[in-house]
């Protein structure tokens, strides 16, 4: 049920994001308020969708690279993929999803440690940076 609905969050996250402009919706799902980006009626191209993406990956992975734990790889994506240091990747998983911020930890050979945080708005990259800057 977890994975499923992640996955829905995801595709509907990927197609909002690919629609400009966007207003932001909250929908409650398992106890907590899940806060996404959906196109906004009569919206324009995805030309400027796509550099708003680019531009917050940027900044996104300008912020990450300042914590020391972290090694961010660079993207051409909609995420960024991150190895952990030093520290338990599933439980920084775990402690980030109190907070309510959900991001994805991978168990598989050559991805042991490693986490995929997706592009948002950049208050939801002031979010992640600011929780995982707690968990310092």
């Amino acid at each position: 049920m977890r994975r499923t609905l992640l996955v829905t969050l995801v595709a509907a996250l990927l197609a909002a994001l690919l629609s400009a402009p966007a207003l932001a919706q909250t929908w409650p799902a398992a106890g907590k308020t899940i806060e996404m980006v959906v196109p906004a009626p009569g919206g324009g191209g995805t030309g400027d969708t796509i550099a708003r993406i680019i531009a917050e990956r940027e900044r996104m992975s300008g912020r990450l690279q300042k914590i020391s734990w972290l090694t961010v790889y660079p993207s051409r994506s909609n995420f960024l993929l991150c190895r952990i240091r030093g520290r338990d990747a599933r439980a920084l998983q775990a402690e980030l999803a109190k907070r309510g911020i959900l991001i994805r930890y991978f168990d598989r050979p050559g991805l042991q440690d490693c986490i995929r945080i997706s592009v948002g708005r950049p208050k939801d990259t002031d979010a992640v940076v600011a929780a995982l800057k707690k968990l310092s």
